[in-house]
């Protein structure tokens, strides 16, 4: 394969973000990587984070109920639990949240919908249009790694359970759960 043939990776949900994914596509990697779900899917909330339109002239959301969601245009640094910085995110809010009759199905933060858009979202964006119409392709990762045997397990559980590895192969806590 030439260096600047296009090619097609398929990946686990969770292990990426999304300076991976802006550099692949700037490789011409086709990454084909389930999109992570948004903390309101999780939620249970009828208008999880799918539901707001954005508009890219006017970098604004529009909500469900027709109102818009506008940013200061400031860019924040968001970081991770172990304090690395993992990219710039603009806030979008709205105030028309207080009134809203859709509040209780859309939200439960008292102060309003706050939507954070990464520097990087237009590649998740894209990325996730590849999978969603592309759902056959996505789903022979699937078959390669998650074939479930008749116990329940996964492979890999399935296999360690069977030749009796039941023990870590390291001893101390840290290293225990890094192994696990």
């Amino acid at each position: 394969m030439s260096q600047n043939e296009p090619m097609n990776v398929l990946a686990d949900k969770g292990y990426h973000s999304g300076i991976e994914l802006k550099a692949s596509e700037e490789l011409s990697v086709n990454t084909f990587v389930s999109p992570n779900e948004s903390s309101s899917v999780k939620s249970n909330l009828d208008y999880a984070m799918n539901s707001f339109i954005y508009n890219e002239q006017q970098d604004s959301y529009t909500c469900p109920a027709g109102e818009t969601l506008h940013t200061n245009g400031r860019w924040y640094n968001k970081k991770l639990i172990h304090g690395r910085k993992l990219c710039h995110v603009k806030h979008c809010k709205i105030k028309a949240c207080k009134n809203c009759i859709l509040r209780s199905e859309c939200i439960k933060n008292k102060l309003g919908r706050i939507i954070e858009r990464t520097d990087y979202a237009e590649y998740v964006y894209r990325i996730n249009l590849r999978v969603n119409s592309n759902p056959e392709y996505y789903r022979q990762r699937q078959q390669i790694i998650e074939p479930v045997c008749r116990t329940g397990r996964h492979q890999f559980g399935t296999l360690k359970c069977h030749r009796h590895f039941d023990y870590t192969l390291v001893k101390g806590k840290r290293k225990v759960l890094g192994e696990v």
